[in-house]
């Protein structure tokens, strides 16, 4: 178990790590490619997605050096994924504020999500 959950780390903050270069170098990329794929998945059923994934990041916690770090992710993960199936409409209008934010708030963001995957990964 300790193996997978190491690579879990491993992979999700790489791809964290990817995805805010990605945000902050061609936010243009997002926009056109992206946001138009997330903006039609039905809330309810991807809402799911989140709680998997946050309850595999606390399980995996107990493999990093920033336990309670990773745990307060994954606990933000779930309440995500709660969020998105129980208040499926201000969720979907929190989302259409975040998906049509400036050039600038993608860079923001994407800096803030390199941040978070390098101390995840830093301490696996």
């Amino acid at each position: 178990m300790g193996f997978i959950c190491r690579m879990f780390l491993y992979v999700l903050s790489i791809l964290w790590i990817v995805a805010g270069t990605l945000m902050i170098f061609a936010p243009e990329v997002i926009r056109k490619k992206v946001i138009p794929k997330i903006k039609d998945l039905p809330l309810k059923k991807i809402g799911i997605i989140p709680i998997a994934i946050g309850v595999f990041i606390i399980l995996s916690a107990q493999f990093n050096r920033h336990t309670l770090f990773v745990v307060i992710l994954g606990i933000l993960a779930i309440a995500k994924g709660v969020f998105a199936i129980a208040a499926t409409e201000k969720f979907a209008k929190w989302q259409n504020k975040l998906l049509q934010a400036k050039m600038n708030t993608y860079r923001i963001m994407g800096g803030v999500i390199i941040i978070l995957g390098s101390i995840v990964l830093m301490g696996v």
